[in-house]
């Protein structure tokens, strides 16, 4: 394969990556698997990091690339999730996803300088409920794209220390949509004020950085520590609503039947610290311990600001009052042949949202579960597998969410409480990889 050809085939996949829709379900909005070989390992690899994928868990690792590497890889994601309120149960409908991601990784300088290239998605929402169901006033659709395209360099500072950097550029979209509950404003014109629909939209460009260090002072031992910066997407888009009856006109929602305005909304993103240490018990065993710490306080409200306000559509400020949380990951890899290897781990993840502002948009709880995986090497190309399931605890919140906080919307039989969430998560990843 001569060198055009391979930088062309790298393009193209990246060109396809970058079309497939990328959601998924995570802690937050935070897509934790980006990778089918750490995935077997439960993501524990920030020590580790030897494969085109440093790119995205630390960066120093790309120092260990001997040769250049491709690898691509695509996770499939079976979510269930249920909200029962006042006894009537909804089951999301967007069920499955579909996430890739492409790294790629080359010597620069032998045992000196390393290059990485990866797109991958770290972000994505996905939830979609019954827009005659109880959530159909705070969230029907919710859903945030990202992708991310990190080049990324790596130093070999002496044998036992290395270095990365990578700079980040994120390309987002977002959409929300919901009924605006105008059959509940006007009870007595309910049938002829039906409710709106109202969708937001928006997109941003942004920009963000990553860095890590790698350590090595036994054989045996080695050390990571990886930091990814958070940054603020600032979306700019539209609001529009449509099926907006005479009667509600008359009362001052629009002069026709429908209503568009440009609207802005601002999501962070969080800054991410990550601690590893990997150990080889013996030549054909290794383990390794991962820990976490993820800034999600940085979502203390939620703003939408529209410029066309009337006295229905306006302004809007939620409360959210996130917190930190910490993660904590154990894998573990056997090298049973030199072409087979067999991977495990197990994983707990805090979610960042309190009982007070938990809603369908996001029905976040602590996570914790299993991962399995094997790589299988077959001359320059490797095959990996990995199956994770993760599971959280039920949560009964009574915070009024579904009734948009408002004593309005109690004609609806929908009063403040007794919300319970469950949720569970299947995941399954295939990754091809190949030296040149």
């Amino acid at each position: 394969m001569t060198r055009r050809i391979k930088w062309n085939a790298i393009l193209i996949l990246a060109l396809v990556l970058i079309t497939i829709p990328n959601l998924a379900w995570g802690v937050g909005y935070e897509i934790t698997e980006e990778s089918t070989k750490a995935m077997g390992l439960a993501d524990a690899f920030a020590a580790r990091a030897d494969d085109p994928s440093a790119v995205y868990y630390n960066t120093a690792g790309l120092s260990q690339a001997r040769k250049p590497e491709l690898s691509l890889g695509l996770t499939f994601v079976n979510v269930g999730m249920m909200l029962e309120n006042n006894k009537i149960r909804n089951r999301d409908i967007t069920r499955e996803f579909y996430v890739p991601n492409l790294y790629f990784s080359t010597p620069i300088l032998k045992d000196k300088l390393a290059f990485g290239l990866g797109i991958y998605s770290p972000y994505g929402l996905g939830t979609e409920w019954d827009e005659d169901g109880p959530t159909k006033y705070a969230a029907i659709k919710s859903e945030m794209q990202t992708i991310f395209i990190t080049p990324a360099l790596a130093w070999k500072i002496i044998p036992e220390v290395s270095v990365g950097v990578g700079l980040s550029y994120i390309d987002s979209e977002a959409e929300m949509t919901r009924k605006y509950p105008f059959s509940v404003i006007a009870p007595l014109y309910s049938l002829s004020s039906p409710d709106a629909n109202v969708r937001l939209t928006g997109k941003d460009e942004s920009w963000g950085w990553t860095a890590g260090i790698m350590v090595h002072p036994v054989d045996k031992l080695s050390l990571g520590f990886s930091y990814r910066s958070g940054t603020i997407l600032k979306y700019e888009g539209n609001l529009e609503v449509d099926h907006i009856s005479k009667v509600a006109q008359g009362l001052g929602a629009s002069h026709k039947s429908s209503y568009d305005s440009s609207a802005k909304l601002e999501l962070p993103l969080p800054e991410r610290y990550s601690f590893g240490i990997a150990y080889d018990l013996f030549p054909n065993w290794k383990v390794e311990f991962d820990y976490e710490r993820i800034r999600w306080s940085v979502l203390n409200t939620l703003e939408i600001n529209i410029e066309d306000e009337n006295a229905f559509f306006s302004d809007t400020e939620t409360k959210k009052d996130w917190s930190d949380t910490n993660a904590f990951k154990l894998g573990t890899e056997v090298q049973v042949t030199d072409s087979l290897a067999l991977r495990t781990g197990g994983f707990y993840y805090q979610s960042p949202v309190p009982d007070k502002t938990l809603d369908p948009m996001i029905p976040d709880a602590d996570r914790y579960g299993f991962a399995l995986g094997l790589g299988y090497k077959i001359g320059s190309f490797t095959v990996d597998a990995a199956y994770t399931q993760a599971f959280s605890k039920p949560r009964t919140v009574k915070n009024g969410a579904l009734e948009a906080n408002t004593t309005l919307l109690k004609a609806a039989g929908l009063t403040p409480g007794d919300d319970r969430y469950e949720n569970k998560v299947y995941l399954a990843s295939v990754n091809l990889g190949y030296s040149f």
